[in-house]
């Protein structure tokens, strides 16, 4: 199961649903984030160990999604460039080589268009 992780944009920085030392504070971080974008963890961590969200840019461009859709044949998380309406669905088994260079609030210029 993967851990639940969340993140939301407060328009300046990131806050997290979870502490600097790992402990959880979900309900805190709900109460307190109301009306903000909320990004969360898709389960796995980038090639430097970094845990990767929501709206995060790849080394390739891309932002990386949640699939949100029912694929029962599918277990892997959706990668989706935010300016085209293509996507495509990846595996999330043996992809250790996703790199995060940075975020759609903060980096929006590495965004492939």
């Amino acid at each position: 199961m993967r851990e639940l992780k969340f993140r939301a944009w407060n328009g300046r920085e990131y806050i997290y649903s979870f502490t600097d030392d790992g402990k959880d504070r979900l309900g805190w971080f709900f109460s307190n984030t109301h009306g903000m974008n909320k990004e969360q963890y898709i389960g796995i961590k980038d090639e430097n160990n970094h845990y990767i969200y929501e709206g995060d840019i790849t080394s390739s461009g891309e932002v990386v999604w949640i699939c949100d859709e029912n694929l029962s044949e599918f277990i892997g998380w959706h990668i989706k460039d935010h300016w085209r309406p293509e996507s495509r669905y990846v595996s999330v088994l043996g992809y250790s080589h996703l790199k995060v260079i940075g975020n759609i609030h903060q980096n929006p210029e590495l965004v492939t268009k």
